[in-house]
């Protein structure tokens, strides 16, 4: 009777250790498959600089605010998203 309780005990452990082995190897395979969705960005924000020239204004900086950007789809996927620009400071 021991034995008995004791064999469906040890089989009923293995058989959940089995189901749970599969369930992680199910779930690890499932997020290495293909990601669905669009580009995914990074949190933060940047500004890209540039130089803005004309004989009546003189010489501004200006600055483009972007992310960066990785499209799943596409080789190493990597972009700018450029959102808005703001004025600098004017150079002497």
């Amino acid at each position: 009777m021991v034995r008995s309780v004791l064999k469906q005990r040890v089989l009923l452990v293995l058989g959940v250790g089995v189901i749970v082995a599969v369930m992680l190897f199910s779930s690890i395979s499932m997020s290495s498959a293909q990601p669905s969705g669009g580009p995914t960005c990074s949190d933060g924000w940047f500004r890209d600089w540039q130089v803005w020239e004309s004989e009546a204004d003189g010489v501004w900086l200006y600055f483009w605010w972007y992310q960066f950007c990785k499209d799943p789809y596409q080789g190493d996927g990597w972009f700018k998203a450029y959102h808005s620009w703001e004025w600098g400071e004017a150079l002497d």
